[in-house]
């Protein structure tokens, strides 16, 4: 676990580290302070939709490939308030993991956003779900935002609960592109995590999006991406929606979590002579699981 995790720290704080150098010699202007200043905490009803694909591998695993999605709709409650619901999907090999989130949240665009969260992440292979609960902020400076969550994570069919957390630096070098890195923690499995978004600003409140996500330790790498679409209100930058309209959606950091759960398994099943122990070929085990099999509960014990 230490070694993950000075692995995972180290690469996300090369990548903050580069951008911030970059960005002192590109002398990228300023945000001026007024342009978010006296704003609501969401610029009105608004949302986002994603489609892609995904592809993942893991260490003596292999690898696998398919679609992402995911889709959020945020509502104001007063002008320092906002709700959003969001809802996710990665779907591959004959099996799906799925999921749904709602924030409450506070904000103000010119510095900050706090706020609670909670999720519900289900696969067609267990039974039960997998639930997460806890604080979400995000610190506005300039063209840079700092972005956490923490939490606790566990199974609705009970066993053990864990903390969850990640902790994201993000840079917006121009205002229609994201460049962030970060780390995270899900299901006792610590991970880097890097991404970049582009979005072409129209004169509506359309906005079509194009975005990378991924994460890995040691032991895996996945990676998400596609198209996206912004949609309500009026025409925006990149950065004025992320912080009028929207907070990220975190259901991804479970799906991760998943995937690097998998890969570290796998790794502690070595036999100890350098070779890993292969698992029976059991039709009812693995993350596919026939129909005619009864569904194990999520394996958090």
């Amino acid at each position: 676990m230490r070694f993950k995790l000075t692995f995972a720290a180290s690469v996300a704080v090369s990548l903050v580290a580069g951008v911030s150098a970059h960005a002192a010699d590109l002398a990228i202007p300023e945000v001026a302070p007024e342009r978010f200043a006296d704003l609501p905490a969401v610029d009105g009803f608004n949302g986002k939709i994603s489609g892609g694909g995904y592809y993942y591998d893991v260490d003596n695993l292999g690898d696998s490939a398919g679609f992402y999605g995911d889709a959020s709709f945020s509502a104001p409650l007063g002008e320092r308030f906002g709700l959003q619901a969001d809802a996710a999907i990665l779907a591959g090999d004959g099996d799906a993991v799925y999921g749904g989130g709602l924030h409450g949240f506070t904000r103000d665009p010119s510095l900050y956003l706090a706020g609670i969260y909670g999720e519900l992440v289900g696969s067609d292979s267990f039974d039960g779900a997998l639930y997460k609960v806890g604080a979400e902020g995000e610190v506005y400076l300039n063209r840079f935002s700092v972005e956490a969550f923490a939490g606790v994570q566990g199974s609705t069919e009970g066993g053990d609960v864990y903390f969850n957390g990640d902790l994201t630096g993000a840079f917006y070098p121009v205002d229609n592109l994201r460049l962030s890195a970060g780390i995270a923690t899900a299901l006792e499995e610590v991970y880097g995590e890097a991404g970049a978004e582009f979005a072409y600003q129209t004169n509506s409140g359309f906005a079509p999006a194009v975005f990378v996500d991924s994460a890995f330790n040691e032991d895996f790498v996945s990676v998400r991406g596609g198209l996206r679409v912004y949609f309500g209100g009026k025409s925006k930058s990149l950065i004025e929606r992320h912080r009028q309209d929207d907070p990220k959606i975190r259901i991804g950091n479970t799906l991760d979590g998943f995937v690097a759960l998998a890969a570290s398994s796998d790794n502690d099943s070595d036999n100890g002579d350098g070779e890993v122990a292969q698992p029976p070929k059991d039709p009812c085990s693995g993350p596919a699981v026939p129909p005619e099999c009864d569904k194990p509960a999520l394996p958090l014990e």
